[in-house]
């Protein structure tokens, strides 16, 4: 989530674009605990790549947490559902593999994204 303050995020993302880092995201659909998704279009303004991850269509901010999340995130923002925690954790999982191998396409025996309602993010 982009900061509500300042534009820390903004820099970073600047900073980070010209480097060979990977950087892939998870996002959530907008709402109000990712500030209507500002991180996700600071991501696709700054990064110019051709992939920066996937967001969910649908489902809650606490979805990329998983079991992992606590009752405080659930009362605010919402139960995590278990239609995109399993391929999410399929795919980062992926994703981490494919980084410690050296692969740089990671879009690669990448089918969860389509039926779990994720959209890949495109960079420019």
């Amino acid at each position: 989530m982009k900061s509500l303050l300042g534009a820390n995020t903004d820099t970073a993302l600047a900073d980070l674009a010209s480097t060979e880092l990977p950087i892939l995201s998870v996002s959530g659909p907008p709402g109000p605990s990712n500030n209507f998704g500002s991180g996700t279009t600071a991501l696709q303004i700054y990064l110019h790549r051709p992939v920066l991850g996937v967001r969910l269509t649908t489902g809650e901010h606490t979805d990329a947490e998983g079991g992992t999340t606590d009752p405080l995130a659930e009362l605010f923002c919402g139960t995590p559902q278990p239609g995109n925690t399993s391929p999410l954790r399929e795919l980062t999982v992926r994703w981490a593999g494919q980084y410690f191998s050296g692969a740089t396409d990671y879009l690669t025996g990448t089918t969860a994204p389509t039926p779990a309602g994720f959209q890949i993010l495109a960079g420019t």
